[in-house]
């Protein structure tokens, strides 16, 4: 058996999550408990996709793609234009149906099932060639406009911000190298600034898988 056989015969969907068919809580000693609707990462890999195929009229962007992501693994996808590389990131985060295959973000998130938004409040963030920010803020307001939080009407308006909140502002603002920059309108940025402020406002939300290309 060649080796990618044997990977996907190991790495089988129906092998992985066998023990999440079972509708019986708790589990025994040595098994864990699955909470619907939360990550579920305990194998270790937080993306599967497997035997995804997308086609446009007629031209196959993907062709029977598998790619297993673990767990805090940095992963680089390289290729020329035309290769499928954006189609593959469009199929993870909803904008695009697949023809065929599957994708699941750990154990029991179905992908293909999934709206952008619902993917996106579950946790994978995407960062696109060209940076989406808020110009004539400042970078601190970008940040803070970014963090995970109630996005409602009335919640908006009336919310201030704690320590906790200002600390991982400052946190993320310092990882992102932007720190001494903290009330200077994004738009004086150069574009490798306004790069990372995108990156450090996909930080905000606190992912848990970040896709970038």
């Amino acid at each position: 058996m060649h080796e990618l056989d044997r990977l996907r015969e190991v790495m089988r969907r129906d092998k992985v999550f066998e023990f999440v068919q079972e509708k019986r809580l708790p589990f025994s000693a040595g098994r864990h408990t699955v909470v619907p609707g939360e990550l579920d990462i305990s194998h270790g890999t937080i993306l599967y996709v497997e035997n995804i195929s997308v086609s446009f009229d007629g031209f196959k962007a993907l062709n029977d793609l598998t790619l297993y992501i673990n767990d805090g693994e940095l992963r680089c996808i390289i290729g020329p234009n035309g290769a499928g590389k954006t189609t593959m990131m469009d199929v993870i985060t909803g904008k695009t149906r697949p023809d065929s295959g599957v994708a699941y973000f750990g154990q029991t998130m179905d992908l293909t099932r999934m709206s952008e938004y619902e993917i996106a409040h579950a946790g994978i963030g995407r960062k696109f060639q060209k940076p989406t920010i808020f110009p004539f803020h400042t970078i601190f307001e970008n940040l803070e406009l970014a963090m995970a939080a109630d996005k409602r009407v009335w919640p908006t308006l009336l919310a201030s911000l704690n320590g906790e909140q200002r600390d991982r502002i400052a946190d993320v603002m310092e990882i992102i190298g932007l720190k001494d920059m903290r009330d200077q309108e994004a738009t004086s940025l150069s574009h490798g600034q306004k790069q990372w402020l995108e990156i450090g406002m996909l930080l905000m939300q606190n992912p848990r898988l970040l896709l970038g290309g």
